[in-house]
This record gives C-alpha cells, structure tokens and sequence, in this order.
C-alpha cells in the first residue's frame, strides 16, 4: 500500500500500533496489501475506535491466498470480530489493485482483482 494511505490508517488511532518492535507486531512493515482494500481498512477502523477496548492492537494486515488477514490482540468483543469478518469478507470481492468489484483468481499465486486489473498483469507476464 502507499505510504500516504497507510499513515492515513495509522492515524485513527495510532496506540492500536506497534511500529517499532517486528518481535511484538508486524505493523513495522506496514499494511502488506494493495492500494484497493484502503476504503474497507478505513472503514474497519473507524467502526472500532469507538468499541475497541484500551489494550487493543493490531499485529498484522495482509493479503494471503487472495483473502484479507487481520490479526489483532488483547481483549476485544465478539462486534469487534464481527466488523473485522465483514471487512475480510468483503475484501474477496473487491480488487486489491483497484478496488472495483472483483474475484479470486489464479493458480498457485492467487489474488482477489477485477477484469481489468487481471488482464493488465498477464500482459505483465
């Protein structure tokens, strides 16, 4: 992800991260997915700085096997796993490239990306 939208999401609240320590959390390498799930990062976010408690934290964002990953720890609620589900989920829906409507595709590297965004990395290729 850019590094302009990324400090946009460390900003919400910037005690949830641990950006120093890789032995603690992984946040130290940023959010490791494309520039197209930033709305539903944001979103997640903001639907938790009124709910999380004041030990939240999260350890890692990424992509893996096309899906959105959120790891967090402390205490949290079960709305707090609900929001972070309803983001993943719809991440696999939406490209990571672009952030259009999008699907998983792939073989043994898969990616959630729309139409568009395929074709352009198979000419890649």
């Amino acid at each position: 992800m850019k590094h302009d939208l990324e400090e946009q999401l460390f900003a919400i609240n910037p005690a949830w991260f641990n950006r120093k320590n890789p032995r603690h959390s992984l946040m130290c390498f940023g959010f490791s997915v494309g520039d197209g799930w930033f709305p539903i990062l944001k979103e997640l976010l903001e639907a938790l700085k009124p709910i999380a408690p004041s030990n939240f934290e999260i350890l890692q964002v990424k992509e893996k096997f096309g899906g959105l990953r959120f790891y967090v720890g402390g205490d949290y609620s079960a709305r707090v796993e609900e929001l972070i589900l309803a983001a993943e989920t719809e991440a696999s829906d939406t490209c990571e490239t672009c952030g259009k409507p999008g699907k998983l595709r792939g073989e043994a590297w898969l990616a959630t990306l729309c139409d568009e965004c395929d074709s352009s990395k198979e000419e890649i290729l």
